[in-house]
């Protein structure tokens, strides 16, 4: 990711420290002009560390491995007029977890949110931009993760399976319009 402050980068700080608190293991991979915090991080308390890795770089290839092997993918932007971190992530799997903002919202919706159908629960969402919104969603998704194995391996399937193709949403658009 692009480690500027609209990424929501103190959220992502906490989340390596929360994450590593709930047992789990973390992994960064991104560069940006805010990326100081980071680089010393990598090279001082995470150095050789077994549950953090912290990648202070850019790496298209080494990203797509990454999605690959995450169980979750976290994507705490304060303001996101698109995002493609987590329709990349769950093309391969990772679950997402995500602020509820700009296109994280109109993509991730929460598993625990009862208005929403079942088809469209893909995620764990939170609206604030604290720490606290933030490991309401994340020490969910490691719960989740940890105690209902078939329950997660199920939306891990669902959500590998979703059109975010321009095809969809193109229909969509014509549908909108359509005189009836």
């Amino acid at each position: 990711t692009r480690l500027v402050p609209q990424k929501g980068i103190h959220l992502i700080r906490h989340a390596i420290f929360r994450t590593q608190e709930q047992g789990g293991q973390f992994i960064l991979l991104g560069s940006g002009h805010a990326d100081a915090d980071f680089r010393a991080l990598a090279e001082n308390e995470f150095k050789d560390h077994p549950d953090v890795k912290l990648m202070v770089t850019y790496s298209e290839a080494l990203s797509h491995f990454l999605f690959a092997a995450a169980d979750i993918v976290l994507v705490p932007s304060i303001f996101e007029p698109c995002g493609l971190t987590q329709m990349i992530g769950m093309r391969y799997g990772a679950v997402p977890v995500v602020r509820q903002t700009g296109g994280l919202a109109d993509t991730v919706k929460d598993v625990d949110d009862d208005n929403i159908s079942g088809d469209k629960q893909n995620g764990f969402v939170f609206a604030g931009a604290d720490e606290g919104s933030l490991n309401g969603a994340l020490d969910r998704a490691i719960k989740y993760h940890k105690e209902r194995a078939s329950w997660w391996d199920a939306l891990c399937s669902k959500i590998m399976r979703m059109d975010w193709s321009w095809q969809s949403s193109a229909e969509q658009y014509i549908d909108l319009y359509r005189i009836k």
